[in-house]
């Protein structure tokens, strides 16, 4: 006899030495109860019972299913076994003889067997007390080592599903699998149902391959059992529930599974289902698998409509894939489907993503001519188009017909909504234009906008990467005040704020607990961001050690970010660091876990080796692997190597890099030809004439090179004019420097930054007086004067002194010219004053 049995034995005859001197005996009570039955009478004893050591361990499996019919409301009589002879786990008597102490020793396992304070208390009367206390007696009744009917456990889960207590009866099923009690098919599919309405993807996928699909018409249980109607898997609503609940969590691969199981039983699917999976693969950005389930509607007699044709448009959308939503809108017209506002609009989103938003804008145009009304959405998408072409004044006049009347018609534009004012507020955030940010807000306000979850994340995403984080924080209690609960976006705005601006990790790892404590899961973005912050603050091995203990399994962005920080570290030392952990980001290739290395991250290998010259070789090695690999590389791996031939190499290196990249139909930006014009540039200052007239007077290849970026349609940036600008400085050329800065700020639009001013400032060398005046321009411009540009004017005899609020001064063989920066601008104080004073 074991230890276990032995203690039981001998409670129990300790008790029943003792019952003589007991007034009442608790389990005498328990069973009177039931005699007369009553919920709560009999809940009571029972409780009295439970919460005494030496009453439990003389119950009886008669005792507990009786008490779980009483609850339950079910009739006591044959289910499969007779519960009342019913014998304990591992055969035996009911007196416990026959106890299994294995399973005993499972089921007492910390963790394993609810103890009655973990148990949900069942003392308020409330409408689901019932479904709670049955629960309970369940849960003691397997703890103290019995093994339920399954038409108990039917009972139980029957009555917390009348309750809609879709957690619980998840946990129970969940609970009782565990411990190793049997669980039938149909409490196995009542759980999967419940974890899907709950929204448990994972779990109901645990239930999904445990669960028994059986063809319709047949029954899921052995025998008909009483009290319970026989229940059949023949309700198209389960079916679109389970897929559903997938579908809701972005898992295609999951709701696919269970699809193709359920078709080879015979289950047919219907319209929903079908759109529903073309619209969960088009989210995953899987457009091929989402034609072939469209195909597959079609194969099943499923007639497409607006609707289905509508969901396959947004899946090429998504990927900008306009020639094959052409040929599907042309299908659409072929059946007399008139394409509608969302087809329009799911083009406009195409041109976006492909980067033509003059394409959207023509897009929209042919909506209003082919009749078709357009709505919010619409709207929002050519408020993006103009944002996408910086035409802030076209999408500020969008904004403004939003909500007004047509022209000519009698209907009105639909008002805005929290995304539109979201989009605009988000650009100009970026551009650091507070104010019109601010005035955007309150006239959201104005329109009586309600600030919802997206547009409170969105806002506080923005000012988290403007650096705003005392908006963000006022955005956060915002939200709070209307009672918004937070999600994920929302913490992971929190974390950008105090790991990024504030540099204040601790605090990010409690929003991290926080963030559980709200019942949200931290994914791999959200610790990617809290990696990020750490090592760009430099703390890299702080950052190393996340890595190696990251919460979650990371992801290449993880990796990525880390190999970047270290090449950065080692900039032209040693990268044997970074080399070593991209090779252990893909040391398991043979398991389809492991991570493959993505463009960026080759591109990050280019540009660290790219930045030595005895390892450009090493760069070139990279970017080929990269290719083998069937990697494509894209414009910022290509603009890596051709910088890396632009510092040590020759122009001739670089444009063949810029030619490669040409045939591989990737088109130059703006970085690229700032590249070629940079290796001209640096090439030409190697062959320069020594005297100073023939260097003015010796041709330039990069006047050539910036012309051409003009005709390719590439609209030149502030760092593209000073690469173009130091062609000038090399021959002190300040005249011809000058004619370019006008040219820049007249025919482009675009505002000198410090590094201008320093090609400019370095072109006047022999010039002091004109370096005089370049510093007053810059001052008056509202450039705050950089070190560099202070350490030139210092050679040069040019003393430059600016201070916190706002004066400044120019100083310069005796004349001093002094300003203040105040609401009107720069004020320039004229003519000149000598230090004496005297004008």
């Amino acid at each position: 006899m074991t230890a276990f049995r032995q203690s039981v034995k001998e409670c129990r005859r300790g008790y029943t030495s003792s019952a003589g001197s007991a007034s009442i005996d608790p389990l005498e009570r328990l069973r009177a109860s039931m005699e007369r039955p009553g919920n709560k009478t009999v809940w009571h004893a029972f409780s009295e019972v439970s919460n005494d050591p030496l009453a439990r361990v003389r119950l009886e499996q008669s005792d507990f299913a009786k008490v779980l019919a009483i609850l339950t409301n079910q009739e006591l009589g044959s289910r499969r076994r007779d519960l009342f002879g019913g014998r304990k786990a591992g055969g035996g008597s009911a007196g416990g003889e026959g106890y299994s102490s294995d399973r005993a020793g499972k089921r007492n396992k910390p963790g394993n067997a609810r103890s009655s304070e973990s148990l949900p208390s069942c003392d308020e009367e409330s409408p689901d007390v019932r479904a709670l206390r049955a629960v309970r007696v369940l849960q003691t009744m397997v703890a103290s080592g019995f093994d339920p009917a399954n038409g108990e456990i039917d009972a139980v889960v029957r009555l917390l599903r009348q309750n809609q207590m879709h957690g619980h009866i998840a946990s129970l099923v969940e609970e009782m699998s565990s411990l190793g009690v049997k669980v039938d098919n149909w409490c196995l599919l009542q759980a999967l149902l419940a974890s899907c309405k709950v929204g448990d993807v994972e779990r109901a996928m645990v239930f999904c391959k445990e669960c028994e699909f059986r063809k319709p018409g047949t029954r899921r249980f052995e025998s008909q059992r009483p009290g319970l109607a026989p229940s059949h898997w023949r309700k198209q609503d389960d079916f679109d529930r389970i897929i559903g609940c997938f579908a809701r969590h972005n898992d295609a691969r999951s709701a696919a599974e269970v699809f193709d199981a359920l078709e080879n039983l015979g289950w047919k699917a219907g319209f929903r289902i079908y759109t529903t999976l073309i619209a969960l693969h088009g989210r995953c950005r899987l457009p091929t698998e989402a034609g072939s389930w469209f195909k597959r509607a079609l194969r099943a007699g499923i007639t497409p409509d607006e609707k289905m044709y509508n969901t396959l448009l947004d899946c090429y959308a998504n990927l900008g894939d306009t020639e094959r939503m052409k040929g599907i809108i042309a299908s659409m017209r072929r059946l007399n489907i008139r394409p509608s506002v969302w087809a329009y609009t799911a083009l406009m989103k195409a041109y976006i993503n492909q980067g033509l938003p003059l394409n959207a804008v023509q897009e929209y145009q042919t909506m209003l001519s082919d009749g078709v009304h357009p709505d919010t959405y619409a709207s929002n998408y050519l408020i993006k188009a103009h944002l996408l072409d910086d035409n802030i004044r076209e999408a500020e006049a969008a904004l403004a017909r939003m909500g007004k009347p047509i022209e000519g018609s009698a209907d009105a534009n639909d008002p805005p909504d929290a995304s539109t004012f979201a989009t605009l507020i988000t650009y100009h955030l970026r551009r650091n234009n507070v104010d019109r940010a601010l005035a955007l807000q309150q006239q959201m306000t104005s329109c009586q906008v309600p600030l919802n979850i997206k547009l409170g994340a969105s806002l506080m995403n923005a000012y988290a990467r403007a650096g705003d984080a005392q908006a963000v924080f006022a955005t956060f209690q915002d939200m709070c005040s209307r009672n918004i609960r937070p999600d994920a976006a929302v913490f992971n705005a929190l974390i950008w704020t105090h790991v990024h601006t504030l540099n204040d990790p601790e605090s990010a790892r409690r929003i991290l607990k926080d963030m559980e404590n709200h019942g949200l899961k931290p994914d791999v973005y959200t610790f990617n961001i809290f990696l990020h912050g750490l090592v760009k603050h430099g703390r890299l091995h702080e950052g190393l050690d996340f890595l190696r203990a990251f919460p979650v399994p990371p992801n290449v962005v993880s990796y990525t970010t880390v190999i970047d920080a270290l090449a950065k570290v080692n900039q032209g030392g040693n990268l044997e660091g970074p080399v070593q952990l991209f090779r252990d980001m893909e040391k398991n290739d043979d398991s389809e876990m492991a991570l493959k290395a993505d463009a960026v991250a080759y591109t990050v290998m280019v540009d660290a080796h790219g930045r030595r010259a005895d390892l450009l070789p090493v760069a070139r090695a990279f970017f080929d692997e990269m290719r083998e690999r069937g990697i494509r590389p894209d414009t910022a791996a290509y603009n890596a190597l051709a910088a890396a031939n632009a510092r040590f190499g020759t122009p001739a290196s670089t444009m063949a890099v810029v030619s490669e990249m040409m045939e591989d139909k990737i088109k130059p930006d703006v970085r690229t030809f700032t590249t070629l014009i940079a290796s001209v540039t640096r090439h030409e200052k190697q062959n320069l004439p020594t005297s100073l007239s023939g260097k003015r007077s010796a041709p330039t290849a990069t006047i050539p090179v910036f012309q051409n970026m003009i005709q390719a349609g590439v609209s030149p940036d502030a760092v593209s004019f000073a690469a173009l600008l130091q062609t000038f400085t090399n021959r002190r050329d300040h005249q011809s420097a000058k004619r370019l800065v006008t040219e820049m700020k007249s025919r482009f639009g675009i505002t000198p930054t410090p590094e201008v001013y320093t090609a400019l400032v370095k072109a006047c060398e022999d010039d002091t007086p004109a370096i005089a005046r370049m510093m007053i321009e810059m001052i008056q411009a509202g450039v705050v004067p950089d070190r560099k540009i202070l350490e030139f004017c210092e050679k040069a005899l040019v003393e430059v002194n600016t201070s916190d609020d706002g004066v400044w001064s120019v100083k310069l063989e005796g004349l001093e010219w002094n300003g203040r920066i105040g609401e009107k601008g720069v004020e320039l104080e004229t003519p000149p004053v000598r230090e004496g004073g005297a004008r």
